[in-house]
């Protein structure tokens, strides 16, 4: 789900940190090197250095996340093994990194920015979840609402995910191409030390890997070699390191229940009666509690409905009959094709090739499976409404936290003890 403000790392406890990366991956090597990683290890100068900053951190042992662009991710599948074999988390920061409330103000695609990447990193997201950062930070209510209606983004997606601490890398690496600075890099671990404690000894870490949108500063990039003195310094210093799905807020967000509401072409939503169980109808004229419906996402474009009294959508042996609310489990008959139309509609194909469609009967528009060999008609077309659900605190959030805060206080005193 794609929340209206963005999620940051205010809620870690004292000294404790979260590197994530953006606008990878990158190598800086000549593709024509019969050993390119000897090349590198033994001569690294400016560039991207995705692998390598990976390698670093896990044997210092940090789990970071990475935020990748499609385009770079789509030249290097070999670094996304690496990085997820790290410990590391992949995200995903759109395909071409652009603004995206302006791409939607043009009547552009943003959806089409991140189903493409997803397409190109899933096979290396770790868990049914991507987490989602927007370029530049870029994020308004009608970017919101867009993204959030496309169901087969916010039904796995949470985002946007910002940051509390930047000291400006790529700055630091646009200046170096004018100066060539050799100090560049020291300088640049200065400036992430003022801005952690100024943002009171905690938070998540924006920084670049590469750089989406500026090739002679993505040239000029140090970010491995500055790392190389930043974190044994924030380790002297007893900060503790954890990866992004362990900030308890995104622990939280991660066990939101995904609500949505499908409105049919009659301008009415799909109701269930009583939380499900009978016939499904297509005559409620507002989102109640019965309108508000969940969703398995089973990968590969398919999903499974889940009515309000936890039961899955059955259109019986794949259509020609009414649809029902009364599985216990998913299998075969229960499984759906989720299409995409555009931004806010979808449709739902059977396992028989049949579509989920609304028709008129004596008691009322009612859902069925119909069969429609070239597409859905119109009556086979929902618009997807998101409803925001918070998960209340429960017992177990907050001993995940009391946990979290009892391993980094461990972890401390470890390395009082070697001192």
């Amino acid at each position: 789900m794609f929340y209206r403000k963005g999620i940051r790392g205010n809620s870690l406890p004292p000294m404790t940190l979260c590197l994530t990366f953006d606008d990878g991956p990158g190598r800086t090597w000549d593709e024509g090197d019969p050993d390119p990683r000897e090349e590198e290890s033994r001569k690294i100068g400016p560039g991207p250095h995705t692998l390598l900053i990976a390698e670093y951190l896990k044997n210092q042992g940090i789990r970071a996340t990475f935020f990748f662009l499609g385009r770079h991710a789509a030249q290097y599948p070999d670094i996304l093994v690496k990085v997820k074999e790290s410990g590391h988390l992949i995200g995903n920061h759109t395909f071409g990194h652009p603004h995206l409330p302006d791409l939607l103000a043009r009547k552009g695609a943003p959806y089409e920015e991140l189903l493409t990447t997803d397409a190109i990193i899933k096979p290396w997201v770790d868990g049914r979840i991507t987490f989602f950062r927007s370029p530049y930070s870029d994020w308004t209510p009608e970017l919101y609402m867009a993204l959030n209606n496309t169901l087969a983004l916010s039904m796995n997606h949470i985002g946007p995910i910002d940051w509390d601490i930047d000291g400006t890398d790529w700055l630091s690496w646009q200046n170096w191409c004018i100066t060539h600075d050799p100090d560049a890099p020291k300088k640049c671990a200065d400036n992430y030390l003022k801005a952690i404690r100024k943002a009171g000894n905690r938070g998540i870490i924006l920084m670049h890997d590469s750089i989406g949108d500026r090739e002679n500063t993505r040239e000029g990039n140090q970010t491995f070699q500055m790392l190389q003195i930043l974190i044994p310094r924030l380790k002297q210093m007893h900060y503790h390191f954890v990866r992004l799905d362990e900030i308890p807020v995104i622990v939280s967000r991660m066990n939101d229940p995904f609500r949505f509401a499908l409105k049919a072409s009659n301008s009415k939503y799909i109701y269930l009666q009583d939380g499900g169980g009978g016939k499904i109808m297509v005559d409620s004229p507002q989102v109640g509690p019965g309108e508000l419906l969940g969703i398995e996402d089973l990968g590969f474009d398919k999903a499974a409905l889940r009515a309000p009294n936890g039961r899955f959508f059955s259109p019986g042996n794949g259509g020609g009959d009414a649809v029902l609310a009364d599985a216990a489990d998913v299998h075969e008959g229960e499984t759906l094709d989720l299409v995409t139309f555009d931004q806010t509609h979808v449709a739902f194909r059977t396992a028989m090739g049949n579509w989920l469609t609304w028709t008129r009967t004596a008691d009322g528009d009612q859902l069925v499976a119909s069969a429609f060999p070239f597409g859905p008609p119109e009556e086979g077309v929902f618009a997807v409404e998101v409803r925001e659900c918070r998960q209340p605190v429960t017992r177990e959030l907050l001993m995940f936290m009391q946990d979290l805060v009892e391993r980094i206080g461990s972890w401390r005193n470890r390395n009082k003890a070697r001192e």
